[in-house]
């Protein structure tokens, strides 16, 4: 309604069968990363806003709302806001 746009997360704590090589995909690369390359400052390999988000999305057991605001929300290449929300804010 509001043209908004987001995603949805999801951890899961898998077997190490579930482990595999690189894949490609239409998407892309899917490769198992760890954490701190996923956090790593200048990282330009991942979306620029995971690093605000994702460690609190590991540590809070509680699904929220996480919300980016960008100078030219086209490009997204200038986070000028970030907040969390809980999912009953609107």
């Amino acid at each position: 309604k509001n043209n908004k746009k987001g995603m949805y997360a999801y951890f899961f704590i898998l077997p190490e069968k579930f482990l595999f090589t690189k894949r490609d995909t239409r998407e892309g690369l899917l490769e198992w990363k760890n954490l701190d390359w996923v956090l790593k400052k200048d990282n330009k390999e991942i979306a620029e806003n995971i690093k605000y988000f994702l460690p609190e999305m590991i540590n809070i057991k509680t699904p929220m709302k996480y919300h980016c605001t960008y100078l030219n929300p086209e490009d997204k290449n200038e986070l000028t806001k970030f907040e969390v929300r809980s999912l009953e804010d609107n």
